[in-house]
């Protein structure tokens, strides 16, 4: 029997979901995941995509509930989460999948926190790894079910033909997680529109590090690969973390030609790497590499493709985009092959509320263009008022279309609808157009206000980052009332080096203020070193501004309460 006809008889009776997801493995031939383990002398294990479809049914046959039922599933990196969420999907049951606890540091709460993930998402169940059910509470009315206990085989779901597809946790950047509902119509959408815009090919392959429990993972590597039946290589975050090396290895050795990263990874390779000899690697058939999920700093992500360049990699591949959980994932994408494009733009007139050129050096601030939206998806940039803003003025992303949500869990109300097939979305981010193309500067939530002009935090951290001692990736800065003269006042939270002496860390923080004024003219009332790992992060690595200043300063109230 030919790969092509295997394939096709493992789809008999199919259901029209699974059509969706494995119907071009059925046409063309099933292709192949490549999962690798944590430990690198271990060799991967490979699952054809018809196998991967036997599993999923095997797991919606274990999992044993009803269409619109949630259920969480800690999302690790191996076969046993990808066929319960997988499973869930084509069985109508809605996955919510989680981050497992990072190591034994990340234990502590991580039960407590699930457990109010599970109440706030109406699940009854949990689907993990024994050993980690095995240290949630047994008393709090949750079921458990773990992956080694999953049928490996079950009976095609010829009549399932769910509306949703799966629930999708916001990061938490700027408050607890919310649930996003997707539908498998949003998905559908957006898995096409990341392959147009890709400019896709059947010889594609996809190569990954990135968790199951975040959209890019999910989304834009696990169901992309399946969508479009491309070769997959997926990598334990982990072990990216530990040893970045190896998603390069990776890339080499099954020609990876599609590879995304959030923008943070970039810089965070190029320093891990910068002494190590990289002619060895062939990056040469990487031809995209998308580079999103958070503000990119310019300079620290051209710094990456400067120290990859004796392995061949081509600054062209580069590809940065814009996208939210809301929006499945993708919502604008940079042309294939152009590699990072920015813009100079004044620090003043960015705190006026415009994008316009730099007068001075010390006045100019690097924006990266975002490119136009993916087909289908209408963006515009409102002001307060509702109203749309003009070329280059600053104000709030709004978005519709058909990759957008149909809703929150338990809120399914989540944009104005003016009459129009999709709705509109308010996705919170703050925007302008330039050159015809979007950038982003930063959350609503977190502008920072000083003598009535607007101030993203972003420029204040990265200008703090410049300080030897500090840790990049690391450095937070809010608002705090300023009750002398009614406005606001900035904070930066910085994580120093643990090796740092007291009289240097006083150097430090006079070097912080000092270089952030010099940055962008507002002189920070307090400084305060943490230590390393102190800063609060969401599950992709976003650092956690309103909680970072609950924990600086616990007596006020929190951000959005009503006094």
């Amino acid at each position: 029997m030919t790969p092509t006809s295997l394939a096709a008889s493992v789809l008999s009776l199919c259901s029209p979901v699974e059509e969706r997801y494995f119907g071009a493995a059925a046409a063309h031939g099933a292709r192949t995941l490549h999962l690798y383990p944590d430990d690198p002398r271990q060799p991967p294990q490979p699952f054809g995509y018809d196998e991967l479809l036997v599993r999923a049914r095997g797991a919606a046959a274990s999992l044993d509930l009803g269409v619109g039922q949630t259920f969480l599933v800690l999302a690790t990196s191996e076969v046993g989460a990808i066929s319960s969420i997988l499973g869930g999907m084509l069985s109508g049951a809605l996955p919510v999948p989680c981050a497992p606890p990072v190591g034994l540091g990340g234990l502590e709460g991580w039960g407590e926190r699930l457990l109010e993930i599970a109440a706030s998402q109406e699940a009854t169940q949990v689907v993990g790894p024994r050993s980690l059910l095995e240290l949630l509470p047994s008393d709090r009315g949750l079921t458990t079910l773990a992956f080694e206990d999953l049928e490996l085989s079950g009976p095609a779901l010829a009549d399932r033909d769910p509306v949703l597809s799966h629930i999708q946790l916001t990061s938490g950047s700027t408050a607890s997680p919310k649930g996003v509902e997707i539908s498998h119509a949003n998905l559908e959408a957006n898995l096409f529109h990341i392959g147009w815009g890709s400019e896709v090919r059947a010889e594609d392959v996809v190569v990954s590090w990135l968790p199951l429990f975040h959209d890019m993972g999910l989304v834009g590597c696990l169901l992309y690969s399946l969508y479009w039946n491309l070769d997959l290589a997926l990598l334990p975050p982990a072990a990216f973390l530990s040893r970045p090396q190896r998603w390069l290895e990776l890339i080499d050795r099954h020609r990876g030609t599609l590879s995304p990263a959030p923008a943070f990874a970039y810089p965070y390779l190029a320093r891990r790497l910068r002494n190590l000899d990289l002619s060895r690697f062939d990056l040469s058939s990487w031809r995209v590499a998308y580079c999103g999920a958070e503000p990119i700093h310019a300079a620290a992500v051209r710094r990456f493709t400067q120290v990859l360049a004796p392995a061949r990699l081509d600054p062209g591949a580069l590809l940065p985009c814009y996208g939210l959980a809301e929006a499945t994932l993708a919502v604008t994408f940079n042309p294939v092959g152009r590699g990072l494009k920015s813009v100079a733009a004044s620090l003043q007139s960015l705190a006026e509320g415009r994008v316009e050129p730099p007068q001075s050096e010390e006045d100019s601030t690097e924006l990266v263009l975002l490119g136009p939206p993916l087909p289908e998806v209408e963006v515009e940039i409102r002001g307060d008022s509702g109203a749309t803003l003009s070329l280059g003025e600053i104000g709030r992303i709004w978005l519709r279309g058909p990759t957008v949500t149909p809703g929150y869990r338990g809120a399914p109300q989540v944009s104005a609808c003016d009459g129009e097939r999709f709705p509109w979305l308010d996705t919170g981010d703050l925007g302008a157009w330039v050159q015809g193309e979007l950038v982003a500067v930063g959350r609503a939530k977190d502008v920072i206000i000083v003598h009535g002009k607007n101030h993203s935090p972003v420029e204040f951290e990265r200008a703090a980052a410049e300080v030897s001692g500090v840790r990049a990736g690391s450095v937070v800065a809010f608002a705090i009332p300023n009750s002398v003269n009614g406005t606001e006042g900035a904070v930066l939270a910085c994580e120093v080096n643990e090796a740092e002496s007291d009289w240097a860390r006083g150097a430090i923080a006079c070097l912080v203020r000092d270089r952030v004024a010099a940055r962008t003219g507002v002189r920070p009332e307090l400084v305060f070193l943490l230590e390393p790992g102190a800063v609060p992060k969401t599950t992709s690595g976003k650092v956690q501004r309103s909680r970072t200043r609950e924990l600086c300063f616990p007596s006020l109230p929190r951000e959005g309460a009503t006094s």
